[in-house]
């Protein structure tokens, strides 16, 4: 990610339209000019208070995003699906048979205990076979048949266009 200390935070800006007044807060992070609009001038003076605050610490600003590169750490990353299919897909080569069996079933076990009690989703030994041997199998992942594949459905993996499945967020 590119960042930049060449922040410059500039005074709030009022637009009275004939309905609603919109405070627009303006800043200039690297060469490209950022807005906000906020329909509260208390709204919008904590913004630009937070980005003052941040360019006085010396904090990075993004140059993808203008925000302070800090903000974006309490983003949420990958969701658990995505990890864990991430987790087996870098085992999976190094890996002998019994031990990517092991880590399906292991993994299997961990997404089992944190679904919530849904009454819409399928019988869990239906959708623990799923995750062993369709959703954490690097080679067979986007071909799940028939009520396999609607369990993982379920679970909310989609098919992508790289045929690995993934949960929406």
């Amino acid at each position: 990610m590119q960042a930049t200390y060449d922040v410059r935070v500039y005074k709030t800006e009022v637009y009275r339209g004939s309905r609603v007044t919109t405070y627009r807060v303006r800043w200039k992070a690297g060469d490209k000019t950022w807005k906000r609009p906020f329909r509260t001038a208390a709204q919008a003076d904590v913004f630009r208070a937070e980005l003052l605050a941040a360019a006085r610490k010396g904090e990075a600003f993004s140059l993808a995003t203008g925000e302070p590169v800090y903000w974006q750490r309490n983003r949420p990353g990958a969701t658990w699906y995505e990890f864990a299919c991430a987790y087996v897909d870098s085992k999976w080569e190094s890996a002998s048979a019994k031990y990517r069996r092991a880590i399906a079933q292991a993994l299997a076990s961990a997404t089992m205990a944190m679904l919530t009690g849904d009454p819409s989703m399928p019988e869990s030994q239906v959708l623990r076979s799923a995750l062993v041997n369709w959703g954490f199998n690097t080679k067979q992942r986007s071909m799940a048949p028939g009520e396999l594949g609607d369990a993982l459905i379920c679970l909310g993996a989609t098919p992508r266009k790289s045929r690995s499945w993934q949960i929406r967020p």
